[in-house]
């Protein structure tokens, strides 16, 4: 079928299928759920039964999918749901859809898809989902084989731990998914099961098990925030590596972050608030602290908490938050006081505001409004010349480099201001991040000074962005986006490899099993020259002659004529013609509008600003001092040039690399440590756009299904041999008809007595490796089908066992159960037929001997009438003729007559006309 990932070959009628839904509304489910009233091969009547209004279509039989049965048998008398999307009996985007919406309704928010967890967020609670009972059930995938599959988060916790205890070998749990699909609270439920394994069980209690657990408000505060999809977004990546000593209990952890999203400080989207931490401080503090911080409760007051941004923070309590962030601070180590008084100093630089010093002057040089604010923020920040270094930049120029200085207009002093207080919290949050992991690194032990580097084992737990698509996408979406691309080609090939080294280890070896490579996508993101990374960081080396514009001329210059770069087809509501460029990604084609791209990416700062941190007072200089960052060379390598050294005071401090280069080298990075170790993956999904428990956005889930690789892991495993079962269950499966034919079978080998079941079946659909036997999509269905006629014989047991899970097509058994109920038909009709015509001819065959009889009776009733003629007469004439119904010789007789001599007297005929007369 179109999109079907197990095909099958014709429909019957009866057969439930589904088919795409044409309408452009939507509100409407992206298939339709229908059955089959008339096929003839080539096209299907499908009377529809949702969303149809009963009405029927005609559809080619090649864009149906085939339902899967619902089982009164097997499932209680509801559709059944499969814990594992590898075990559905028919395998499309349809059915894997509807499998998900099904487990969604029973409050069943985790199925496996082969190894893999998907989760989809019930944006509601679930009683009892995540009890410590649930942590005792929890048991990896591979040992649910031998019973129903149980999945659930803890599972694959369960796994990874005990990978890590039996190998020694490093473990990654990949969670990924767009916002509002629940990463964060699945890594958090995550690291609460390796706490609690960890701990015997909760048997005993562990101080670095606690403070590990305490960084997570932490970071929830400082890098969380509202969006329009999701309450509590994480606007960061985060890798945290919890360390285990020999013994299996948890020594310590190190944490590594990726792309805080700091633009966010100084804008937010309609709808979108700024980072939690401060709307927490704000409704946390007492009246006096928020005094001496120069704060009020109304966070409408501040600037950066109402730039554009009017989001409402359903559902978050910012008073019981800010007591459990403040908490775990001082668990840290963190200083809470002066952390705050840094946080306090950036609302109140956003409160700085800019005027013209004269109306008439064509530069519009700019003074600062607000003398008493900017004193407030100068003092909580520890800073001196704050106004005369936000509106005015020294630039020097010429050959003998002689400076000058350039007034900045309003505008331009607000852009200088926000990059300074963007830079203050980037620093401030780094900061964070290196105090949390010397508070929990092993005792005795340095944290080290480069995350990628970590001693010891360990279980990894990203929690990173997943494919980003916006109506309106910029740099921060291509950065995440590329990342996305990096970790679905570990994904693809994790799963790939995991299939390899299957049949290898069992002696398979010729399965043909291949997966979809991103590798193009990958370098026209990242190849140097002229991918687009490398691209936009030449634009930055360039300086003032560096521009988004020229940019994005460079991009189609290189790629406007390959297939995975393209201008859109139609531009949004904003977008610039000839700035908007697509990118083909493994989840689809995705626009980007340039514009700011290079602004964005260098992040600049006048080099008065950027002279001006080193000589921060308090503990912001302490911040600022700990966490300058020295960014790594790019991988493409950094540009000569050839001697010259561009004067410092002249250019824009964007530093050797800007923001692209250093997010690349540390995916980059991130991907090596994860191929180092075992990967593990959940992909969240989100239900819908309102995060409203019960309500099931079909297009929303399907697209997601897609662009995390749910549909190419089940691709990947169908292309082979899906279906792997021990030989003692083949046996159990079809020992009877073998020991009919061959009585002696049970004495085999186990392998052998499973390939003389599978025997039944053509050669190229199953094969026995060492412990398992292997089997093709349809292999098992078709070989139960078999067995189930050669044991009854009758087309109810056939469509019984049809209905069985990994059954090769319902359609085809269907036709195979009529047609031997037809078979038996006939036979039936054959043997009335024959034992009506048996009665025919013993009913004639009895008349004719009763006609037989009756003439028997009476020639000899006439023999004795002409016998007693004969005795009448006067005298026995021995010489007269006898008549032909003269008895014969050897006859005994009787003579009557009239004289007595004879008569009555009893003889034997002798001769013609002759008796021999006894006495």
């Amino acid at each position: 079928m179109a999109s079907s990932l197990l095909s099958s070959e014709g429909v019957a009628e009866g057969q439930r299928v589904w088919i795409k839904n044409k309408s452009s509304d939507p509100r409407e489910p992206p298939f339709l759920a229908g059955t089959v009233v008339e096929a003839d091969g080539t096209t299907a009547k499908i009377a529809l039964d949702n969303w149809g209004s009963g009405e029927t279509v005609a559809v080619s039989e090649s864009e149906l999918d085939v339902a899967n049965a619902v089982s009164a048998e097997l499932s209680g008398g509801e559709e059944r749901a499969e814990p594992d999307n590898c075990d559905l009996l028919q395998l499309s985007e349809a059915t894997l859809l509807h499998n998900t919406l099904l487990r969604y309704r029973r409050d069943e928010i985790y199925t496996f898809t082969g190894p893999i967890v998907t989760s989809l967020n019930p944006c509601k609670p679930i009683d009892g989902l995540y009890s410590t009972e649930r942590m005792k059930a929890a048991k990896p995938r591979e040992e649910d084989e031998l019973g129903a599959p149980n999945p659930h988060i803890y599972s694959v916790g369960a796994n990874a731990y005990k990978t890590l205890c039996e190998t020694g070998r490093n473990q990654s749990i990949v969670v990924t998914g767009i916002s509002g699909a629940g990463k964060t609270e699945a890594n958090k439920y995550l690291l609460k099961y390796l706490v609690w394994r960890a701990s015997k069980e909760g048997t005993e209690s562990s101080p670095m098990a606690q403070t590990v657990l305490d960084s997570t408000p932490v970071f929830e505060a400082f890098g969380n925030a509202t969006t329009v999809m999701n309450p509590n977004s994480s606007r960061f990546g985060k890798f945290m590596r919890v360390l285990f000593d020999d013994a299996g209990c948890i020594s310590g952890a190190n944490i590594s972050t990726y792309l805080l999203e700091k633009s966010r400080l100084a804008l937010q989207q309609p709808g979108e608030t700024n980072f939690h931490i401060f709307y927490q401080l704000l409704a946390g503090l007492d009246d006096g602290a928020l005094a001496k911080l120069h704060l009020g409760r109304d966070s409408a007051s501040f600037h950066y908490l109402t730039r554009a941004g009017s989001g409402v923070r359903e559902g978050l309590d910012d008073v019981n938050e800010f007591k459990a962030t403040h908490s775990s601070m001082q668990t840290l180590g963190l200083r809470p006081d002066d952390v705050f008084s840094i946080l306090a100093g950036i609302l109140n630089l956003g409160n700085v505001t800019f005027e013209v010093v004269e109306e008439n002057n064509a530069e519009r040089a700019s003074k600062v409004s607000n003398p008493d604010v900017i004193a407030k923020a100068e003092a909580l920040l520890g800073m001196t010349g704050l106004s005369r270094v936000l509106t005015v930049r020294r630039v020097q120029a010429g050959a003998r480099a002689s400076v000058y200085e350039k007034p900045l207009n309003p505008e331009q002093a607000g852009r200088a201001r926000d990059a300074l207080s963007k830079r203050v919290y980037d620093r401030l949050f780094s900061w964070i991040v290196k105090s949390i992991n010397e508070c929990v690194a092993p005792p005795g032990a340095a944290p080290p000074t480069d995350g990628s580097r970590v001693a010891g084992k360990w279980i990894g737990l990203l929690d990173i962005f997943g494919f980003e698509i916006f109506s309106s996408n910029s740099l921060e979406q291509l950065l995440i986006n590329y990342a996305n691309e990096l970790l679905q080609r570990l994904f693809n090939a994790h799963v790939f490899e995991r299939e390899a080294a299957l049949y290898k280890a069992e002696g398979i070896d010729d399965a043909a099993v291949s997966y979809t490579s991103n590798d193009a996508v990958l370098a026209v993101l990242s190849a140097a020259p002229y991918g687009l990374i490398p691209l936009l960081e030449e634009q930055g080396k360039l300086g003032e002659r560096g521009s988004s514009a020229a940019f994005s001329l460079e991009v189609f210059r290189h790629h406007g004529r390959t297939r995975h770069v393209a201008k859109p087809r139609r531009l949004s509501a904003g977008e610039a013609d000839g700035r908007v460029f697509v990118v083909s990604h493994f989840a689809g084609d995705i626009s980007y509008d340039s514009r700011h791209f290079v602004e964005k990416n260098v992040e600049a700062l006048h080099k008065d600003l950027h002279d001006l941190l080193p000589l921060l007072a308090g503990y912001a200089k302490v911040v600022l001092a700990t966490t300058m960052p020295t960014a790594p060379p790019p991988r493409w390598g950094k540009k000569k040039t050839a001697g010259k050294k561009v004067p410092s005071a002249t250019a824009k401090i964007r530093g050797s690399f800007g923001i692209s280069s250093t997010f690349t080298s540390q995916a980059n990075a991130l991907l090596e440590t994860l191929q180092s170790g075992t990967p593990h993956f959940v992909r969240c999904l989100k239900p819908n756009s309102a995060q409203t428990g019960g309500d099931f956005d079909s297009a929303l889930v399907l697209a997601q299904l897609n662009s995390l690789g749910v549909l190419e892991t089940v691709r990947i495993r169908r292309e082979g041999f899906p279906v792997r079962t021990d030989f003692a269950e083949v046996w159990a499966l079809g020992w009877a008809a073998v020991v009919r034919v061959t009585p002696q079978a049970s004495r085999l080998s186990a392998k052998q007595r499973a390939e003389a079941v599978l025997q039944r079946l053509p050669r190229d659909m199953w094969k026995l490796g060492h412990t398992k036997a292997f089997l093709r999509d349809g292999a098992l269905g078709l070989l139960e089908a078999e067995l189930a006629a050669e044991k009854a014989g009758s087309a109810t047991a056939i469509q019984a066992l049809a209905r069985r899970r990994r059954a090769s097509s319902q359609a085809t058994l269907l036709a195979e159960a009529r047609a031997k109920e037809e078979e038996e038909r006939r036979a039936a009709e054959a043997a009335a037929a024959a034992e009506a015509a048996a009665q025919k001819r013993a009913a004639s065959k009895a008349e004719a001997l009763a006609t037989e009889a009756a003439k028997a009776e009476a020639a000899a009733a006439a023999k004795i009438a002409a016998a007693e003629a004969l005795a009448a007469q006067e005298e026995f004439d021995a010489t007269a003729p006898v008549l032909p119904d003269t008895p014969r010789r050897g006859c005994r007789v009787r003579v009557v007559g009239d004289d007595g001599r004879w008569s009555g007297r009893v003889g034997v005929v002798t001769g013609h006309a002759q008796f021999l007369l006894g006495h």
